[in-house]
């Protein structure tokens, strides 16, 4: 539904959102704040954006994310937290010592235990390498090319490959989700598979499954987080229909032109090191 027709109880303690999708490819561009009722906290999980556009702090409690998806490793996690929140009123009576906010805000040099050093050495660096870049505004432009040659590429193929969402509003610039035709009829479901198994064993790409969306047939999934340069997508500029030699009216999925998960070693922070 329109954010205007979001049924909100006004008397919740805080409201909470995802900011983006992984599954199908769904995110808040720009979400609705002027839907959140006058003093309640918002919450947001934006594991799988932050760091990719900017983020208006002051709109939010609380901001937290799994930060391995454009920071650093898994075990990596962020909390931006309103200082009025980490009070002793906040804590529910048997929440763990290490989900209690004013337990670490409160530790000296707000260390409460040894925490994973190797995985925040590495965001350290990837977050210099960032800002080498040129910081939000370099990596907002970058996913906003980089998701936009993809959804062209399904757009403009005639009704070959399918997005499951259509609404530039919510289009993730992290993950485009598409299948082949409707993904449901034996020969859509026989090219998704056909796809996959050439994607991944004759071309190298990584992880484009997608997770199970309530369809006879797998997605596919292209993962774009920030090490992932544009060059991959734009070689994909000689599109070929799995199984044959036919190019599709588009552009397409080129040999090299998408690489799941898999960073250039040479583009990757850790690669001068």
């Amino acid at each position: 539904p329109e954010p205007k027709d979001w049924k909100i109880n006004k008397d919740g303690v805080y409201m909470h959102y995802t900011s983006a999708d992984t599954r199908q490819g769904f995110e808040f561009i720009d979400f609705p704040y002027e839907v959140v009722p006058e003093g309640m906290p918002l919450i947001s999980d934006q594991s799988a954006d932050l760091g990719s556009k900017k983020v208006d702090f002051s709109k939010y409690g609380m901001v937290y994310a799994a930060a391995h998806k454009n920071f650093s490793t898994a075990g990596f996690c962020l909390a931006v937290i309103r200082k009025d929140l980490i009070t002793a009123d906040t804590i529910l009576p048997h929440t763990p010592t290490m989900c209690r906010w004013k337990v670490f805000n409160d530790a000296p040099n707000k260390i409460w235990n040894v925490p994973v050093i190797l995985s925040v050495w590495m965001a350290e660096l990837t977050l210099d390498w960032m800002k080498e870049r040129g910081g939000m505004d370099f990596f907002e432009d970058l996913a906003k090319r980089r998701s936009r040659l993809l959804y062209d590429t399904c757009d403009e193929s005639k009704g070959f490959y399918n997005t499951f969402v259509t609404d530039e509003r919510y289009r993730s610039r992290m993950q485009v989700v598409f299948t082949i035709g409707d993904g449901t009829t034996q020969k859509n479901q026989e090219l998704v598979n056909l796809f996959l198994h050439e994607a991944s064993t004759e071309m190298g790409w990584l992880d484009i499954r997608s997770h199970p969306l309530g369809i006879p047939s797998d997605a596919i999934r292209v993962t774009m987080y920030n090490p992932q340069p544009i060059e991959h997508i734009q070689e994909a500029d000689h599109p070929e229909e799995p199984g044959t030699c036919e190019p599709l009216p588009s552009r397409g999925l080129h040999r090299d032109g998408v690489v799941g998960h898999q960073v250039a070693p040479s583009r990757h922070p850790l690669g001068r090191h």
